[in-house]
């Protein structure tokens, strides 16, 4: 893995304006570097600072207001629009080129679900379209590139906006569960998302020795996951020790033995602090031991964990039976109908009529293979693209980026197999939306200049 080098900022052969444009050479050196030789004189440094502003609204925005991750969507969209209006030729880097064929595809996959199914509907591509008008937004955001300061400081209010409101949801009003006005489940998960995004731009902030950012990123992380303790989300927890394992692994280079023991030590408080009764957490997961032993006993079938197994049983029967396009997002009401009548289905689960609470199972089921083998390129195909990154020359800042990517796609993933997490309008525009902006970002820290291309030195963003 590449060591980060020396900050593009330090490079004569850098063009780099204080709006945040960044003109770049090609080179033979790597197949990721953004042909961007641009005037920045020539670009408005208002737009640039709109686009900064909503960009930073992103993180901070998600879960502090509802529906707050919006905002900063259909604001982008919008601006790129009105730029798609203006410019003459659309020029996109090489990783917006990728991301665009992973969006696109993903939309048409589902769109031809919905037309093979009889009883399809126009809004069934409610929620699909978002990954279009995303796709749309992918030339502005090649020219002004979100900046790593706009992303991360909104990710890290973002997180502790969570942490404050899953705190006064739990202590102050006294709900079960922290998020109750909003979803429980998805903003829990967001909440995660934001967590563990701080904690990367914490490592970043050490290791250029930033005290202040430092603590201000160790605050946020903490805060985004006490907020998912507090939402009681038990699914995003799942691989939660293998998501900070990867953490690990891609931030050793830059973790001394004080920060070890520290964020050892951080750990430890955490476990201990959820197995503190007040907060639910203990409660939470006795509870899905409960239901598992109901469920293998042939006990109670409707609860939290016996409705989700039911889900997948029946969602991998309908796969079964149309394994190619799958049943489309209403036929497959007739094959859950089918399985009632059968035995199959209890009927609480029936009359649900919810998704498999499984994003693959659901995937599988609605859109058969294809539409899985569209969903896993939005996972693993931005993976591949953060890896060669971090194999590339690239600043501090792009290598935090790209490794948040790939904590952000981890993350994701892990939602993804007790929750339909994309189904939700909060998941379809945050994750992807989120990827993008990480992945561009990243791209534009590459370094290019031949002197940079001898350095070993770390990055001193």
């Amino acid at each position: 893995m590449a060591e980060p080098l020396k900050s593009s900022r330090n490079s004569g052969n850098q063009n780099t304006s204080d709006t945040g444009v960044r003109g770049v050479r090609t080179t033979d050196q790597t197949d990721f570097i953004v042909n961007l030789t641009l005037d920045t004189e020539a670009h408005s440094p208002h737009l640039m600072r709109l686009i900064q502003l909503l960009v930073f609204g992103l993180g901070a925005l998600s879960i502090t207001l509802k529906s707050g991750y919006s905002i900063s969507f259909l604001g982008i969209f919008l601006l790129g629009i009105g730029y798609l209006c203006y410019i003459r030729n659309v020029t996109l880097s090489p990783i917006a080129r990728s991301l665009c064929w992973i969006l696109l595809l993903l939309f048409v996959s589902q769109a031809l679900a919905v037309w093979a199914d009889h009883d399809g509907e126009l809004k069934n591509l409610d929620r699909p379209s978002r990954l279009l008008m995303l796709a749309l937004m992918l030339p502005l955001l090649c020219l002004y590139r979100p900046s790593f300061q706009s992303l991360m400081r909104g990710i890290g209010i973002g997180a502790i906006g969570a942490g404050t409101i899953a705190l006064y949801d739990k202590f102050v009003r006294h709900l079960p569960r922290a998020f109750e006005d909003m979803m429980p489940i998805q903003s829990g998960d967001i909440s995660l998302t934001l967590g563990l995004l701080s904690l990367c731009a914490m490592v970043w902030a050490y290791h250029q020795h930033k005290r202040s950012e430092t603590l201000f990123y160790l605050a946020a992380s903490g805060m985004g996951l006490l907020g998912s303790l507090l939402s009681g989300t038990r699914g995003g927890w799942i691989l939660l020790p293998l998501i900070l394992l990867a953490w690990y692994r891609l931030f050793l280079p830059w973790l001394n033995q004080r920060l070890k023991i520290t964020l050892l030590g951080s750990v430890i408080a955490l476990v201990l602090l959820s197995a503190v009764p007040q907060l639910g957490v203990t409660q939470r997961l006795h509870e899905a031991k409960q239901d598992m032993t109901l469920y293998l006993s042939g006990g109670d079938q409707n609860t939290s964990l016996g409705f989700r197994l039911q889900f997948w049983r029946s969602a991998w029967h309908s796969f079964i039976d149309k394994p190619l396009l799958g049943w489309g997002p209403q036929g497959v009401r007739h094959s859950q109908e089918q399985q009632y009548q059968a035995g199959e289905l209890s009927q609480a689960a029936f009359d649900f009529n919810s998704h498999a609470h499984n994003q693959y199972l659901d995937q599988m089921a609605k859109y058969g293979v294809l539409g899985l083998g569209c969903l896993l390129a939005l996972f693993l195909v931005p993976l591949n693209l953060a890896k060669h990154l971090l194999n590339s020359r690239i600043s501090a800042q792009g290598y935090t980026l790209a490794t948040a990517t790939i904590i952000h796609v981890l993350a994701t993933m892990d939602y993804c197999l007790s929750q339909a997490f994309l189904n939700h309008n909060s998941g379809i525009i945050f994750y992807p939306f989120l990827l993008v902006l990480l992945l561009l970002s990243a791209e534009a820290e590459l370094e290019v200049a031949p002197a940079a291309l001898d350095t070993k030195e770390p990055a001193s963003d």
